[in-house]
């Protein structure tokens, strides 16, 4: 009972520090809030610039988004997130001490670099590092500090706007916290990052990442710390198993899901004022859902698989089966679809009965 509270008290430690870059996603991003109409008025900026000051973090983020994936699987998730925190601290010193809008605008793109590699590895390596049963609820913990970052920001923002009249023995000081105190607001992100970047220092690497660089003895001591013996062996024993059976690239990501619809088109135009129309569509095997046709008056699509209904020459139906005067003609559209990841057979089938003889019928194999 000793050993599992202590393997508990571990796993949420290291998974509060690692949260901590949520937390400084958070605060981070809200924290501009309080100080666009400051910074606009002390560096007398147009609508441009002060628009490109508020969404310049957003362009560094997507960088750091797009790098931090390879990065981490490179170097290891520990190290690029100390990578994070090191970004989140120099982008809250330099805006703290810049002396133009252009050094602004160069540590809030640092910034935003920093909240998207934070973003992309700090949950990232909560999950691996948890157990199973433990998992959804740490990575929770990520969100909820990113929630309580942009909570603290507002507050902090409203706190020293409430306390620019103060007096400070240092001019520097009196220029960061009472004339120009968006750098303060900026610069108080330095007490998190600063935690942040010294807690990744005693946390471990993540044990799945050291599985999949072969180094397994290192790996299952860790697991063994946070789940037991037994657990160290079954996961140890997953992860392999996944790495065997793992195929893919990135290719993939193009490639659709779901089909296109066919090629086959089941097309029938009616045109003559006396005729008298039936129409039934239907799907059947157990993608039936995904075989679909449609039957439309005048551009209306009125009926999907499984529906069936009649009608005279110069009247429609609507959604609801119910006749209302229309003209024709008749236009018959069937789209054979299915996902392909669904097995087994899925067809639709239609008829048309024109003045009580079948005109038309024909039945598609879905997605062929």
């Amino acid at each position: 009972m000793t050993s599992t509270k202590q393997s508990s008290t571990y796993l949420y430690l290291v998974c509060l520090v690692a949260a901590l870059g949520g937390f400084l996603f958070g605060f981070d991003t809200a924290v501009i809030s309080g100080t666009v109409s400051l910074v606009k008025k002390d560096f007398n900026l147009d609508v441009v610039n002060e628009g490109w000051f508020v969404s310049c973090a957003l362009l560094g983020c997507i960088i750091g988004v797009s790098i931090s994936g390879k990065l981490s699987d490179k170097y290891g998730r520990k190290l690029i997130m100390i990578l994070s925190a090191v970004l989140f601290l120099a982008s809250a010193v330099g805006c703290t001490l810049v002396t133009s809008f252009s050094q602004l605008i160069v540590f809030r793109l640092i910034g935003g670099l920093g909240i998207g590699v934070a973003s992309m590895v700090s949950p990232l390596y909560i999950s691996e590092f948890s157990p199973s049963r433990y998992r959804g609820m740490m990575v929770s913990l990520y969100q909820l500090a990113l929630t309580i970052g942009i909570v603290i920001s507002y507050f902090s923002n409203a706190y020293l706007v409430a306390h620019t009249g103060d007096t400070f023995s240092s001019a520097g000081m009196q220029k960061i916290f009472s004339t120009e105190v968006w750098r303060a607001m900026l610069g108080l992100g330095i007490f998190p990052s600063g935690i942040f970047l010294l807690s990744l220092f005693l946390v471990p690497e993540s044990p799945r990442w050291l599985l999949l660089q072969g180094q397994e003895a290192k790996a299952k001591n860790i697991l063994i710390k946070i789940d037991g013996a037994e657990a160290a062996n079954r996961e140890v024993a997953a992860v392999k198993e996944t790495q065997q059976n793992e195929t893919g690239n990135l290719k993939e990501l193009f490639t659709p899901v779901y089909r296109r619809a066919s090629t086959d088109r089941y097309l029938l135009v009616i045109t003559d004022p006396n005729a008298v129309f039936e129409v039934q569509l239907a799907g059947a095997g157990p993608a039936a859902a995904a075989a679909t046709a449609m039957v439309g008056l005048n551009g209306q699509f009125l009926l999907t698989a499984g529906n069936t209904s009649s009608g005279a020459s110069g009247m429609q139906l609507d959604s609801a089966g119910q006749a209302t005067t229309a003209t024709l003609p008749l236009k018959i559209v069937g789209f054979p679809y299915r996902p392909d990841n669904v097995p087994g057979d899925a067809f639709f089938s239609f008829y048309v009965k024109l003045n009580g003889s079948t005109l038309s019928n024909g039945t598609g194999q879905a997605g062929v």
